[in-house]
């Protein structure tokens, strides 16, 4: 079974997200295989390459082929992706400083990409 979670409150991804579900996948007890994990507002600063959740996620990630998506308007406004909210260049704008496997994008670039990983079900935290 493979889930895809969307990230959308502060404790998604602190408490949530570093407490109770990543350690699942990091010792392999995890019921459900992550497909996807998309994060919005504020939820995406735990990706950053100075954060040791985002170390963990990127690793697990890495090792699951997970995909790492953050919302493109969210970021930049963040200043955590390179580009405007005028001129995404269709949804498509670089992450800065993030962990490695981290893309910008908007809601078409996660669909498009789990298209072939299809999940079960998606989760909204």
């Amino acid at each position: 079974m493979k889930a895809a979670h969307v990230l959308a409150t502060d404790m998604a991804s602190t408490f949530k997200r570093a407490a109770t579900i990543l350690p699942h996948p990091e010792d392999g007890s995890h019921g459900a295989r992550a497909a996807g994990m998309f994060f919005l507002d504020d939820t995406l600063f735990r990706l950053r390459k100075v954060d040791p959740v985002g170390e963990r996620v990127a690793r697990v990630s890495g090792d699951r082929n997970i995909l790492l998506v953050i919302r493109d308007p969210c970021a930049v406004r963040r200043t955590v992706a390179d580009g405007t909210l005028e001129r995404r260049a269709g949804c498509d704008v670089p992450p800065t400083g993030m962990v490695a496997g981290v893309q910008a994008g908007c809601f078409p670039r996660p669909f498009a990409a789990l298209a072939s990983n299809a999940p079960d079900f998606a989760t909204t935290l």
